[in-house]
């Protein structure tokens, strides 16, 4: 019996590969809910979510923005039908409805000079006394600056200049965070509306699709504007394939989500391909943040990432969060201090979820059909962990090239193995072939905390196979 194939440290953090049949870019062909970044070197489920909602959220968070006052942390979140909520971030506690806005369907929400700024249909209003005792003791005035084209999308973000730019149809209006509403600073061909802005620390970043009356846009192609918040003109206009839908702006570059994928360009660099959602089955990203220095966006039931912890580590694909429920409708990641570092998530039911501590279970991550060079039979495997605890269990599967599972929903439990550090799994699925030319691992992490480090696959060689087949 010898070793054919052994799994570890550096293959765990290859992340996704394009197809299940691709060793290339990836390791994994399913592993959702695995988070290959949260103990580099050891394959762990990562955080479940929690859900927060209990019974105050009454719409689908949309946006996010998260406010310190006095060294104490507070998550503000507007939903879908116009109601702001109040979070305490240092023990998620005291989720509690702040203001119920009467012409809003959930915009966008941001932080300017201490002030709270959230966007209606028609017009911006701000908030303050943001850590008043009682959530509805903060002090929200509605009609602060008026004049907003009535549609239901008004991205917001703070510029360079320290000015709130808003997203206006065809348009983008400048707030200065007090009482000036400055209409059409910037604006675009009627046949487009802005649906997503960016502040790359220069420039403003302006991502248009077709308007959903005016429909003159080609179909299919969105815009990326770069403009210098002066005169109304951009200084650059890049086109990129698909209905676009969010932009984030991050270590030098802009980042725009389409419904074709993801492009990545910056004032001089046209935009590139980077990810293509019809290649990779990826559903559309629905909201954007920047989670462990890589950028990460949710969709429906999954969080994902693109990117790495550490610039000497290669930049990979990965989907560390899932269960989340039905499409995500907006996330926010919240860095106040190493301990308190977590992911809230907005759900398309009415939840409200945080990621922040504990193991998810039922989940499972699969390699792609790994190529063996020649006929094997397989033997065994071994599975070699942390010391296994109270509660630990681990399910195994080794599926061959027939797509049959040699060794099939094989355990490595606490509970009948002890606290060990691995286990050789030689019980063989009598009623399959176990000669194969190529191997698929599965590890279903089904209860507990179970650290995986290294996986090794062991057989023998087959002579005989290619005659008989």
């Amino acid at each position: 019996m010898k070793k054919i194939l052994s799994l570890g440290k550096q293959d765990w953090l290859k992340g996704y590969a394009i197809s299940q049949y691709s060793e290339l870019g990836g390791l994994f062909y399913a592993a959702g809910g695995i988070d290959i970044w949260r103990f580099p070197g050891a394959l762990i489920p990562g955080y479940p979510a929690t859900d927060l909602s209990g019974a105050v959220i009454a719409d689908n968070p949309v946006t996010f923005q998260g406010v310190i006052v006095g060294n104490v942390g507070y998550m503000f979140v507007y939903g879908s039908v116009g109601k702001i909520y109040r979070l305490a971030t240092a023990s998620d506690s005291g989720l509690a409805l702040a203001k119920t806005v009467a012409n809003s369907q959930g915009q966008g929400l941001a932080l300017l000079g201490g002030k709270l700024i959230y966007v209606q249909n028609t017009q911006v209003g701000t908030a303050t006394s943001l850590d008043a005792a009682t959530a509805t003791d903060i002090s929200f005035t509605d009609n602060a600056a008026t004049g907003l084209t009535s549609v239901a999308n008004h991205p917001i973000v703070i510029g360079a200049d320290k000015n709130a730019y808003i997203g206006d149809d065809d348009g983008v209006a400048r707030f200065d965070g007090v009482t000036t509403l400055t209409l059409d600073v910037f604006t675009v061909p009627t046949d487009e509306e802005v649906r997503a802005l960016a502040n790359d620390g220069y420039y403003l970043v302006v991502g248009t699709g077709g308007d959903s009356v005016n429909t003159g846009l080609a179909t299919g192609k969105s815009k990326v504007y770069f403009w210098d918040m002066g005169a109304n003109t951009p200084l650059r206009i890049w086109e990129v394939n698909g209905d676009l839908n969010a932009l984030i702006a991050y270590d030098g570059n802009t980042y725009a989500f389409t419904t074709g994928g993801i492009y990545v360009c910056n004032i001089s660099q046209p935009p590139i391909l980077l990810l293509d959602n019809t290649l990779l089955n990826l559903p559309e990203a629905t909201s954007v943040d920047i989670w462990r220095g890589m950028i990460g966006w949710g969709s429906t039931n999954v969080f994902y990432t693109f990117g790495s912890i550490d610039r000497r580590f290669p930049k990979v694909l990965a989907a560390p969060f899932s269960g989340i429920g039905t499409a995500v409708t907006g996330l926010k990641v919240w860095n106040a201090g190493r301990s308190n570092s977590k992911l809230y998530v907005g759900s398309s039911t009415n939840k409200l979820y945080v990621m922040k501590t504990g193991v998810q279970t039922s989940v499972n991550a699969q390699t792609v059909k790994i190529d063996l060079k020649r006929c094997w039979k397989i033997t065994g495997i071994k599975i070699h962990t942390q010391p296994l605890a109270s509660g630990d269990s681990l399910t195994v599967d080794v599926i061959g090239d027939k797509d049959t599972n040699i060794i099939n929903g094989q355990t490595f439990t606490f509970s009948s193995d002890g606290a060990v550090t691995s286990k050789f799994i030689n019980t063989l699925n009598t009623s399959v072939d176990n000669r194969t030319e190529e191997i698929s691992i599965k590890l279903t992490f089904s209860a507990g905390s179970v650290y995986v480090k290294r996986v090794d696959l062991f057989g023998e060689p087959e002579r005989d196979y290619y005659a008989e087949r």
